[in-house]
Formats: structure tokens, sequence, C-alpha cells
């Protein structure tokens, strides 16, 4: 195990838990939902990132490593934005855009019309 697979390993577990936590602390506040999409998805990250490490060859893998980085910057957005108390409305105007763009890219990226490999 080479220390980048052990420190994502670590990575994947710490973000996990975080995530965990911050859904069973708060799942009905807006806050601790982002907090843990926003973990969640650094955790699912961390462990494609194990697989698909050293080669970054498979397509499946450098996939699955990707999938999550298609709502962090929706995630990350409503986290801070929810952190520092805008309102949910306005919150929603500016995320779900986000969440678009993410979701049509991921949908681009699995049907092979966005290749991984350049």
């Amino acid at each position: 195990m080479t220390l980048a697979v052990a420190g994502a390993v670590a990575s994947s577990g710490f973000n996990a838990v975080i995530g965990v936590l911050a859904w069973v602390r708060g799942r009905r506040r807006p806050v601790y939902r982002a907090l843990a999409l926003m973990s969640l998805s650094f955790a699912l990250w961390s462990a494609g990132y194990c697989f698909a490490a050293p080669d970054f060859d498979d397509d499946f893998w450098m996939s699955l490593m990707f999938t999550p980085l298609a709502w962090l910057p929706g995630a990350s957005l409503s986290f801070v934005w929810s952190f520092t108390g805008l309102d949910p409305s306005a919150r929603r105007v500016r995320t779900v855009p986000l969440y678009m763009a993410g979701y049509l890219a991921l949908g681009l990226m699995w049907t092979g019309r966005i290749s991984l490999q350049q």
C-alpha cells in the first residue's frame, strides 16, 4: 500500500464518520444536511481513488471516482450559504443550477461523451 492510497483510505474513513455524525446530529437542519452530503462526497471520492490507483486506467473506477464530484459544488455552496444564514429560497435558486450542471456532466461522463483519460 502506497502512502497516497493509505492517505485516501484515512480520508475516506474520516470523511465518512463526519458525514454520518452530521446526518445523525441534525438531518432536519440544512447546514447539517449539506455538511453530510459534502463529507460523504469526499469519502466516496477517496474510496474511488483507492480502487483506481495506481494506474488510473480502468474506466469504471475512474468514473466512480469522479461521480461524487458532480454534486460537490452544489453541496459546498449550500453548506456555506446555510452556515451564513442565507434565505433557503435564495440558496435554492443559486444551488439548483449547480446540481443540474453536475448531473448533466455526470450523465455525459457515464454515457461516454466525456472522457476521463486525458
